[in-house]
């Protein structure tokens, strides 16, 4: 393929098209010569003794990002708490395990292992859907059920009277992730974030560290479970607001701010100057320092990564977009279309490189075109990915730092992934064939919150070091069952830490919500990584403290699965 000096293509709208539909057109051919074998639902046994009235059925899961199944798996819908307590009892009786489940976006096994868990059953959340405002402390706040989307969240709190304290309508989140299918509950469980620096309010961590006061369904001294009430200052919240899984967690009240404008600006610098050594005008940490919230979106085999930055805004700037996710092209992706990319990349694993230069050209001409600007509220802007968009799994780390320390870590991320690309290409393979991102937050302080709010005990953003102000969060994606991708992504990890674990600065963290813990046989598989390399890094004190909370308030361990029961096992 013909490309000009910037890695793009050179024959404009046409290639994209030859690309795309080449790629989807033998992936069609191919899956139709050949279907994968149709998952069947074994005939397992029902659930033993199962309370009535609580909806029940085996279902097939799969993950998002297809990386992750179960041909069998038992799902309850529970209608409300009581239920989740009656699920609780009953599952400790019958010594089945119960796995909360959201919108299942995530990418490591934290919820059920691959393969699935005959004695797990999924509980789905979707019915718990309290959503009210208040006032604690003076400031304003929000009760939500853990089954409640950032899209219905985000949406019921612009919609409130914030009483003139912005020009912006409502309230909001200080940041939040991009997909606004995920869950109240599966955010906090694992600490999900956004990107944002140093504003007036710090709350630009992890959105668990938000959390004021929450429920929980937890044993008691006799091992029965029920709704227990936890407010921020208690000794055991550190640990149960950002949970991986290992509780039961069924509303939160938040801290929310009020509602703020936004503008958003592209650009397409050189990779060399914002990834270099430099730390001059243009470089990542100049621009972090400068904006706060930036986002890299960076495609393998290309020098022209994309650029994010946002800017806060006193009044509204018009035009305003009309809401939120303002990437169609990039967010109206089949199922049926990622698996036909998919099984194309397989077959021709040679078009990675041009796969990934049409997918820059199209960004930089029809998604986000330079040096564009799009302006609208916290809302409509810092959502912007749909479940419709190219299925990819990850992994994901990330690291702590002084804001003034940010470039030698993108530099040395982008020098060892570019290495590790020319090698595997050497030798004829092209493991990874989707953009990495990039983006910073603060850490999880403690102002604007409760007196003796600690941070989430697990989260990333949970301050190793006073020094410490900036977490820089990366994560590389490929679509799932792309031939060498877990080799490639376990050297990745492996470089990560050598060179920031627990011997060398310990300033790395794991991305919970992704893959970590890597070997051949995928995510959550490296014994050593989760049993010890992780709890260094967190602090083996911290990781002691945790597993002790979660066994005091779980006496059954009806929370857990395979991953989990290494992370935290069992004390007897």
């Amino acid at each position: 393929m013909a490309s000009n000096s910037q890695g793009q293509p050179s024959s404009g709208g046409l290639l994209e098209t030859d690309v795309y539909r080449n790629l989807i057109t033998e992936g069609t051919a191919a899956l139709n010569a050949a279907p994968p074998p149709q998952l069947e639902v074994p005939a397992i046994g029902a659930p033993p003794n199962f309370p009535p009235g609580i909806p029940v059925a085996r279902k097939i899961y799969t993950n998002w990002a297809l990386s992750l199944t179960s041909p069998s798996q038992w799902v309850a819908t529970p209608a409300n708490e009581a239920d989740c307590v009656t699920l609780a009892n009953w599952a400790a009786a019958q010594k089945w395990t119960l796995r909360p489940s959201g919108a299942q976006h995530g990418f490591s096994p934290l919820l059920i292992p691959n393969g699935g868990w005959n004695t797990a059953l999924l509980v789905d959340t979707s019915a718990l859907q309290t959503m009210s405002f208040e006032t604690v402390d003076g400031l304003p706040a929000a009760t939500f059920g853990v089954g409640v989307s950032m899209d219905a969240a985000t949406e019921y709190l612009e919609g409130l009277d914030n009483g003139g304290t912005s020009n912006a309508p409502g309230y909001g989140f200080q940041n939040y992730p991009a997909p606004g299918v995920l869950t109240i509950g599966g955010v906090c469980a694992i600490g999900g974030h956004g990107t944002g620096g140093p504003e007036a309010i710090q709350l630009n961590g992890c959105l668990s560290n938000l959390i004021l006061s929450f429920n929980a369904v937890v044993s008691d001294g006799n091992g029965t479970y029920s709704v227990q009430t936890f407010d921020r200052n208690n000794a055991d919240a550190p640990a149960m607001i950002l949970h991986l899984g290992r509780a039961f967690v069924t509303q939160v009240t938040m801290r929310v701010v009020p509602n703020y404008y936004l503008q958003v600006q592209n650009s397409y610098p050189t990779a060399e100057l914002l990834f270099g050594t430099g730390t001059g005008t243009g470089s990542f940490q100049q621009l972090v320092q400068e904006y706060g919230r930036v986002e890299v979106i960076w495609y393998p085999f290309t020098d022209n990564p994309w650029v994010k930055c946002w800017s806060v805004q006193t009044d509204e700037i018009q035009p305003q977009v009309t809401g939120p996710y303002n990437y169609p092209l990039a967010n109206n992706i089949s199922l049926a279309a990622s698996l036909a990319i998919q099984a194309g990349l397989n077959l021709l694993p040679s078009s990675t490189p041009d796969f990934n230069k049409v997918g820059l050209f199209t960004t930089q001409t029809i998604i986000a075109p330079a040096p564009g600007t799009m302006n609208g509220t916290s809302r409509d802007l810092l959502l912007y990915v749909k479940n419709t968009t190219l299925r990819v799994t990850a992994i994901g780390y990330a690291w702590q730092c002084n804001h003034n320390d940010i470039q030698p870590i993108v530099n040395g991320f982008w020098t060892k992934y570019n290495q590790l690309l020319s090698s595997y290409q050497a030798q004829g393979k092209f493991p990874m064939n989707a953009p990495t991102e990039i983006r910073c937050t603060t850490m999880d302080y403690e102002q604007d919150l409760p007196p003796n709010s600690l941070p989430p005990a697990l989260s990333i953003c949970n301050p190793a070091n006073s020094n410490f102000d900036t977490v820089c969060w990366i994560q590389s994606l490929t679509m799932a069952a792309t031939p060498d991708a877990y080799e490639f992504m376990q050297e990745l990890e492996q470089y990560y830490i050598d060179t920031w674990g627990p011997s060398a600065g310990g300033t790395l963290r794991p991305e919970w919500s992704k893959g970590w813990a890597f070997t051949n046989a995928g995510p959550g598989t490296n014994q050593q990584v989760i049993q010890q390399t992780i709890p260094q890094l967190f602090g083996t004190s911290t990781f002691a403290s945790a597993k002790a909370t979660y066994e005091k308030y779980d006496a059954s361990r009806i929370y857990t699965d395979t991953l989990l029961n290494l992370l935290f096992p069992p004390s007897t």
